[in-house]
Parts: C-alpha cells; structure tokens; sequence
C-alpha cells in the first residue's frame, strides 16, 4: 500500500489531473456562488434562476443515460479538455449578455461542463489509480471539485470532526477567487476573465495530453490477458486440458490463443472479463 502511495505522489499525470480538476472546480464554484446574484443585477425574474437549474437537469438526462458511448468515442482526457472549452465559452458568454434570458443556452452547456466531465473524471481517476488506491483517488479528485459535497458526506460520518477545512477545496476556491475578482472589476469581468482562464487550460492540457502523455500512456489489460485468464479458467474446469479461446476485436480482427491451466496463475471468469473490456466479444471453441 505504502508503495503505491509513493507511486501515486510521484506520478506527473495524477498532479496533472488534480490542477484540472482544481481548476474546474473553481469555475464550478464561481457559477454555484455568483450566478444568481449577476442575473439578479441583470434584473431576472425569480421564475427565471429555477428554471436555469431545471434546464440543466432536464438537458442532461440522455445525455447521461449514454455517457458510457460518449467515454468510449471521445476518451475521458477530451472530455475533461472539452469540459474547460465549454466553460470558456458559458463564461465569456454570460460576461456579454444584456437580458437574464440569454443564460439558457449557456447552462444548457452544463452538460459538457458538469455531468459529463465527472462521469470521465471518476473514470480516469480509477485508470490513473495504482492497485488499492482508487477509492483514495476517486476521493481525492471528488474533494477537489465539489467540496461541499464530500463535507456533507464526511460530516455525517464523523460528526465530530470538521472536514470543511480539507473537502472545501473546489468551492471555496471559486467564491475566495471569483469573490475577489467581482469586488475588484465587476462581475461582467469576472466572468470574462475566468472564462479565459478556462480557455488557457484548456491550451495546456491538449498540449500535454497529445504532445505527451497520449505517446507514454501504459496501453490497457490486453486482449490476450483478457483470454489467457479466460481460457485458464476453461482449462481448470476441464482438468488441465488446453482451450483455443477466440477474439473478435472490434474492427473485425480475429485472434486466437491456446493456453495451458498452468500457464496462469490467476484466474479470472467471463463475466469479469466481459465487464473489464467491453470492446471485445470472447468465444471459447471447445476441442
């Protein structure tokens, strides 16, 4: 465990990710904190500041019924990337506006810039994780986006104690800073900065991510792991003997692999296996 800690601390991509994050929780808490208060001086109607909230919810269900296809064609790090595009533009959008109404379009953007973003956040935590550290990490990553959320939860559990002070983090930044800034140049250009803000992440995390990190990224559980462990299994059952196990990979490519019981020592079932890598299709040939 100890060893995994140092090698979590150590890793540049997991620092990577929490200064994302770090930001993106920010942004998240400067629209929570002032929002409101910027459509109130834009002289909204109360009507108007519940229905925001209701057409980001509404919005986003299909969206997050199929969040499984949208990680699996875009990848969790362009979903994060895409994420911080979409504030700069709700950002910078809301510092132009002249009429309350013209805010649904842009927290219509909550899709991209909250549900979305988290469904890949948690994703790529776990991926990022070494061996018993991922509820740590996914932990980690959840305290520095919501914070209140993870004070909530915390608080319940060990009343005693005040987690506000260590799970406050995403929130808090974003009232402290975005606070700031509204007291010393407006709200419009709040808003406008943050939002460039936002844009200049984004630059830095593209470059990162294909300039780098998508180049040394370690590649997945491979499929033929997936069916040695598969096959072994097989091979248990049927006393030792040898199984061919076949693959289909999703661009058609067939492979096949025989595999001794003896040859692996950890054996995992098909439905892991299916549940692990859900882009390939096993077929065991029986002999």
């Amino acid at each position: 465990m100890l060893r995994n800690l140092l090698k979590l601390i150590k890793s540049p991509s997991v620092w990577i990710l929490f200064v994302v994050i770090f930001v993106l929780g920010t942004l998240w808490g400067f629209i929570e904190s002032f929002l409101f208060w910027y459509l109130l001086d834009l002289k909204a109607p109360k009507m108007l500041l519940g229905l925001t909230l209701t057409t980001g919810a509404v919005v986003s269900l299909p969206f997050l019924v199929t969040s499984g296809w949208f990680v699996k064609r875009c990848g969790n790090e362009n979903l994060m990337i895409l994420a911080l595009v979409f504030y700069f533009i709700r950002c910078y959008g809301y510092s132009l506006i002249e009429s309350p109404f013209w805010c649904f379009p842009f927290e219509a953007m909550e899709v991209f810039t909250y549900h979305l973003m988290w469904v890949a956040a948690a994703i790529y935590s776990a991926e990022l994780a070494p061996e018993g550290l991922r509820a740590t990490m996914i932990g980690a990553v959840g305290s520095l986006h919501y914070g209140s959320k993870c004070h909530f939860y915390f608080s319940n559990v060990c009343p005693n104690i005040n987690f506000a002070h260590f799970f406050s983090v995403g929130r808090a930044s974003g009232s402290m800073i975005g606070g700031s800034m509204m007291a010393l140049i407006g709200a419009r250009l709040a808003f406008r900065y943050l939002g460039i803000g936002a844009a200049v992440t984004a630059v830095f995390y593209s470059i990162y991510y294909y300039g780098y990190f998508r180049k040394t990224k370690p590649a997945s559980t491979s499929v033929t792991e997936v069916v040695e462990k598969t096959a072994a299994k097989k091979s248990t059952q049927q006393n030792g003997a040898s199984v061919d196990c076949k693959v289909t990979l999703t661009n058609g490519t067939p492979e096949t692999v025989k595999v001794e019981a003896a040859q692996v020592m950890q054996i995992y079932s098909v439905e892991e296996n299916a549940k692990a890598l859900s882009n390939i299709k096993l077929e065991t040939i029986e002999r």
